[in-house]
């Protein structure tokens, strides 16, 4: 009998884990067409990080780069990489950090890189990837609430911005222009609650989706094409 129940709870768990990755691969975030041989490491004040690089090496176009959310899973790693192959497509040049390759600089709730390093280390990355351009920035979640301060310290660095469901901030004077996504279910960061601490940006764009919970999703690439065409 103990036999025969730890074959079920064999078999309920391969369920859950089939089914968590077919999840993740229709959400986008285990995109195994994305080429990760494009991987540099920029130099910050923290040590090396691995910085994947997609679309033409000369773009007339700003410099994308988007930041992922907290956690070190690599789907939350990846989560950006449909909407950066698809940039990369029509002729931006797309930089995804991944701030976990270096200890120093991995988010994490408690003892992690702290709101000063960040904006240090990403206008260390900018000064490298764009010297001469202000750039696109994008983040979701604690990526989302990072790039957001940054914004507000750097505008001369900001062109645009684009957050995803983004991680707790107060209020920001943002005079830059702002693509806020959310969907209005998200269980992590609360829809109307957040959308409070941007309303009053003059050059606010806000898309929300009655469902999609805490990720990026597919439905969001058409406002952002919109957002980043020139005015």
């Amino acid at each position: 009998m103990i036999a025969l129940h730890g074959f079920r709870a064999a078999v309920i768990a391969a369920g859950v884990i089939l089914c968590l990755s077919l999840t993740l691969s229709a959400m986008g975030g285990s995109n195994s067409s994305l080429d990760r041989a494009g991987t540099r490491k920029c130099s910050t004040h923290l040590g090396e990080v691995e910085v994947q690089i997609l679309g033409p090496e000369e773009s007339e176009k700003p410099l994308i780069l988007a930041l992922h959310g907290m956690s070190s899973a690599d789907f939350i790693l990846r989560e950006w990489d449909a909407i950066a192959s698809q940039l990369a497509g029509q002729g931006y040049r797309v930089a995804l950090p991944n701030l976990h390759s270096n200890p120093k600089t991995a988010p994490k709730m408690l003892g992690g890189v702290t709101e000063t390093d960040a904006a240090q280390l990403l206008q260390m990355l900018v000064s490298e990837l764009s010297p001469l351009r202000p750039i696109v920035l994008m983040g979701k979640s604690w990526g989302g609430a990072t790039a957001a301060k940054f914004a507000h310290r750097h505008p001369d660095l900001v062109e645009k911005l684009v957050l995803v469901c983004p991680a707790s901030t107060p209020p920001l004077d943002l005079r830059l222009p702002l693509l806020l996504l959310w969907a209005e279910d998200d269980w992590v960061t609360w829809f109307r609650q957040g959308v409070r601490a941007y309303e009053e940006c003059p050059q606010l764009t806000l898309q929300s989706s009655k469902k999609g919970g805490h990720r990026i999703l597919p439905e969001y690439w058409q406002p952002l094409q919109s957002f980043l065409a020139p005015q």
